[in-house]
């Protein structure tokens, strides 16, 4: 039946719409041909370089793919075992009940906005999203065609809100130099319910989040969000809306939250995780690979880079070895337990995440 399609026909109707196509790809914006011929080149294939001989493993290979006593709660909840969740705990006590009101419609907060995004219909929110107005203050030079990350507290009091993300943002920021990202805080904290099973949260009326981008996106760009939260509860988490906005959860009174929003941010501009923990549905990534399956994401950034780093084996998948470049350990994105210096310098990125981090933006947002 498909075959018709490309052989000769004389039906009128057919006919039309054949001279129809034609005209309106004569007369199509040439601008969007470009578009399309630069997303190809971005996005074009690029054959997987020859790998040297890896650095063979001490020990029981870990395996990715296996579900065992020792994986996390929220990695089994991944691989489909039934978890229970359980309400984040605030030091600042959450109200029992936050009222929930007829919604109104977004299209007045996504209109604002330059990147408005098409949204689905809410049914309801929470009061406090809906009364939340936010107030953007910028802390790097803005650039449009950076990375923009927005910090936004949830569960502090007004007077340590502002303080607590200036100085959380100031640390965060030495983690990203050469990368093209900015920072910004909202002024006001935010009130929220949110569930979690392990450090695996979410809020429990996703409805809010999107209203809540959608109201960030109406005063500043935005292309991901840190929702720092006050808990003593270990969370770090990285999700993606609806509207297409990386957002991620972490600990604000965790002692490693420096290098937890470090990592998180480090997903929302391309990297995969690489620690052991069943890892099945993000393999291949960044981090884990297959000597016969490396996604054309990092066989890209490999070229740019300009050479090989040194490769390790990492453990397997269903005992099918997996790979990883340099080493574990040191590796902010896998088993981070660093015993002396990095071997590439001084940044907590390696120079291969540096280059995939950077043509992520580049992607994104154009430029070079």
């Amino acid at each position: 039946m498909i075959k018709k399609f490309f052989g000769r026909t004389n039906h009128p109707v057919i006919t039309l719409l054949l001279l129809v196509f034609v005209v309106v790809l004569l007369y199509w914006d040439s601008s969007n041909i470009s578009k399309i011929i630069s997303y190809d080149l971005n996005n074009r294939s690029v054959q997987p370089p020859a790998l040297p001989t890896a650095i063979p493993l001490t020990g029981t290979p870990f395996d990715y793919c296996v579900v065992n006593k020792d994986t996390g709660l929220s990695y089994q909840a991944n691989a489909g075992t039934p978890v229970a969740a359980s309400p984040v705990p605030f030091n600042t006590p959450v109200p029992e009940t936050l009222e929930t009101v007829s919604a109104t419609t977004l299209a007045e907060q996504s209109a604002q906005s330059a990147e408005a995004t098409t949204l689905p219909s809410p049914t309801e929110n929470t009061t406090s999203i809906l009364t939340f107005n936010p107030d953007v203050v910028n802390v790097d030079q803005f650039k449009a065609d950076n990375f923009h990350v927005i910090f936004i507290g949830v569960g502090f009091d007004k007077e340590t809100n502002q303080e607590i993300l200036e100085n959380t943002i100031k640390e965060v920021q030495l983690g990203f130099s050469g990368i093209r990202i900015d920072f910004a805080y909202v002024k006001n904290p935010l009130t929220i319910k949110l569930s979690h099973v392990a450090q695996m949260a979410d809020f429990d009326n996703i409805i809010d989040f999107i209203t809540l981008t959608a109201k960030i996106k109406s005063v500043h760009p935005t292309d991901g969000i840190i929702l720092l939260l006050n808990t003593d509860e270990y969370i770090g988490d990285t999700g993606i809306n609806s509207s297409g906005t990386d957002y991620a959860f972490v600990s604000g009174n965790d002692p490693y939250v420096i290098f937890s929003t470090t990592h998180e941010i480090g997903h929302q501009l391309g990297l995969g995780d690489g620690y052991n923990q069943y890892l099945a549905d993000q393999i291949p990534n960044s981090e884990l690979f297959y000597a016969d399956s490396m996604p054309d994401f990092l066989a890209r950034s490999l070229d740019e880079l300009g050479y090989i780093p040194p490769l390790y084996e990492a453990g397997t998948c269903n005992s099918k070895k997996i790979y990883t470049f340099y080493e574990s350990s040191n590796n902010i994105m896998g088993n981070y337990n660093p015993q002396g210096p990095s071997s590439w310098g001084d940044s907590v990125f390696t120079p291969l995440q540096i280059q995939i981090m950077n043509d992520h933006v580049k992607q994104l947002k154009g430029g070079n």
